[in-house]
């Protein structure tokens, strides 16, 4: 999904701001959902993605995002650890970085039925990255932006709904941790 320049008034342009692009598209995907900007505060949103902020160390957050993700349906496919990866391949330092490649086997059955290559787009990337010893972010695909890419299919439409509801709730459950146990 690109944001495209709004006109106002004839005259001058304005970028839709990312998070009312990510708004409009979930309105677009299901209307009668009644998204409340009020209830997805703690949520950061991006035009591609969602996070929050978690009060638990890296690794920590790590175990707590996959549980959550299971809770939803979730298995995890693949586990790249981005910090070893650009040590091995580039000689870097990097911060603590792993990319879980989320996926629900009955909403990607379903969505392979109504796309075929929807493949290029699965599974459901979900990032957990340190910001400092005791925080870190847990972020995930949009799945209706990312699955938006493909057109109108109605069927395909529900798939992204049904996981970005999943992926959401995941993430709140994480937004509510107040931190390690005993800290």
């Amino acid at each position: 999904m690109t944001i495209a320049p709004r006109r106002s008034q004839g005259r001058s342009c304005h970028v839709i701001p990312i998070r009312e692009s990510l708004k409009q598209a979930r309105r677009a995907a299901n209307p009668d959902m009644g998204y409340d900007a009020g209830a997805e505060a703690l949520m950061k949103e991006t035009r591609y993605g969602m996070g929050v902020d978690v009060a638990l160390p890296y690794e920590q957050a790590v175990e707590r995002a996959t549980d959550e993700l299971q809770k939803e349906g979730f298995g995890i496919l693949t586990t790249i650890d981005v910090r070893q990866t650009m040590k091995q391949k580039l000689d870097k330092e990097f911060r603590k970085y792993t990319i879980l490649g989320a996926c629900n086997p009955p909403l990607a059955y379903r969505a392979f039925e109504a796309e075929l290559e929807i493949g290029l787009l699965l599974p459901c990337n979900v990032a957990v990255y340190e910001t400092d010893a005791n925080h870190s972010v847990v972020s995930a695909m949009a799945p209706i932006v990312g699955l938006g890419m493909v057109g109108g299919n109605p069927a395909l439409k529900d798939v992204a709904r049904e996981a970005d509801e999943r992926l959401r709730r995941a993430l709140k459950a994480l937004e509510s941790i107040d931190g390690p146990p005993g800290a």
